[in-house]
């Protein structure tokens, strides 16, 4: 029972993050977008310096074996570029929109999954349905895409994330009610 609860509050916590960052999207997208970028950057540059570090640290054989210099420097590159042409992502951000729309997708798939298995179980299905939909509707959207700007290609994503944080919100409230409400029923 306490790792349901702990899920719960896992999948709160989630969605609320998600809800956040649809907000900030929708705020300044130009700028959040940045931001990530260059924070990716940042992290990278850490993992470089980690990487690096660690293969003079350890002795020839392992550092060779782990490959700490090369995951070092691959990493610094990477790090670097993020922090110093962060509008190159900015740039190609088409090619990332259909990694997500593609993403988005799945995470709808999986929702059909989710709505005919609890049509089997004979549950409540609708709002699983509603999202798997949107799910799917916002990612033929996103593939199409249809936007010129990078700014309003995140404002969509933003809107999306907004979006879909509220009606799992809503589902898992709805879910919740559900499983008390069946097991008072069983109590009875």
């Amino acid at each position: 029972m306490e790792d349901k609860t702990k899920s719960t509050l896992l999948k709160i916590v989630v969605f609320a993050l998600e809800l956040i960052l649809g907000i900030i999207l929708l705020i300044n997208p130009v700028g959040v977008t940045r931001a990530i970028i260059i924070f990716a950057g940042i992290v990278s540059l850490i993992y470089a310096l980690i990487n690096i570090i660690n293969y003079f640290k350890l002795d020839p054989v392992t550092a060779s074996l782990r490959q700490c210099m090369f995951k070092g420097l691959a990493a610094a590159v990477f790090g670097g570029f993020c922090v110093c042409r962060s509008q190159w992502f900015i740039a190609t951000f088409p090619v990332f929109t259909i990694i997500y729309g593609i993403g988005i997708l799945i995470s709808g798939l999986f929702k059909v999954q989710a709505m005919a298995d609890l049509i089997r179980l004979k549950q409540k299905w609708r709002l699983v349905c509603f999202s798997a939909v949107i799910s799917i509707l916002f990612s033929g959207i996103i593939l199409a895409n249809p936007f010129a700007s990078t700014a309003a290609l995140w404002m969509f994503v933003g809107i999306s994330l907004v979006a879909a944080a509220v009606i799992d919100i809503i589902s898992l409230i709805a879910d919740v009610i559900w499983e008390r409400k069946n097991k008072s029923e069983d109590k009875q």
